[in-house]
């Protein structure tokens, strides 16, 4: 399922960056927000990134929720349930695109603040009931993905001191000259990768584990 679920994300946004290409003339990673691709929700763009994102969340929370049993900890536990939140925040960004800003808004940070917790607890969790070389991959992704997660925080912090005006010219949106590198859009699409990165390291994690059970298995039944 998680395998699938990488598919169905990788599918809809290269799908979604195609359509909003031809559309709009050009995607950039440096200036364009991943946001963006799911908006508006009339589009056919739209419609794809919306609903990819919102099956593919969908399709990787049992990983993670066989990350947190296999650790068997509190800490483990609390990173499942903490998961969960990011995980109803990225489904309700697919539900509530940049058309509804306020809700957008909310259900994004959700899904940031849900997931950075939830990816620092499973990191201490898994190295306090392992160890590194159980896996350094799975640890060096989750390192990597909390780094992303809080430059992004910090940065979109730091704007919030400043008006909205002031950052996106809302009273006349016409005259906003999009940076040519936003540091902000960057950044969320490190989260995104990073996310990626660390569903990819828990899977052949999970995987290995799972081979290795069953050679165990096959062992003993032989001998």
């Amino acid at each position: 399922m998680a395998i699938a679920g990488i598919a169905v994300q990788a599918i809809g946004f290269t799908w979604a960056i195609s359509i909003f290409s031809s559309e709009r003339g050009g995607f950039s990673f440096l200036n364009n927000f991943v946001s963006e691709l799911g908006a508006p929700r009339h589009s056919m763009m739209a419609q794809v990134f919306n609903w990819s994102m919102i099956i593919s969340s969908l399709m990787l929370f049992p990983l993670m929720c066989s990350l947190g049993m296999h650790i068997r900890t509190k800490l483990g536990y609390t990173a499942t349930l903490l998961g969960a939140c990011a995980l109803i925040g990225a489904v309700g960004v697919g539900f509530a695109p940049m058309d509804l800003l306020v809700p957008h808004i909310i259900l994004a940070m959700m899904f940031f603040w849900g997931w950075l917790f939830a990816v620092i607890l499973f990191t201490i969790a898994f190295c306090r009931r392992f160890t590194f070389r159980e896996s350094p991959a799975l640890v060096f992704a989750g390192i990597l993905a909390v780094i992303a997660c809080c430059l992004f925080l910090a940065v979109v912090f730091n704007a919030l001191h400043m008006s909205a005006d002031t950052c996106f010219n809302i009273k006349n949106p016409q005259a906003f000259k999009r940076p040519a590198i936003w540091d902000i859009a960057i950044l969320e699409w490190c989260v995104v990768i990073t996310l990626v990165g660390w569903n990819l390291a828990t899977l052949r994690y999970m995987m290995g584990r799972k081979m290795t059970t069953e050679e165990h298995r096959t062992s003993n039944i032989e001998s």
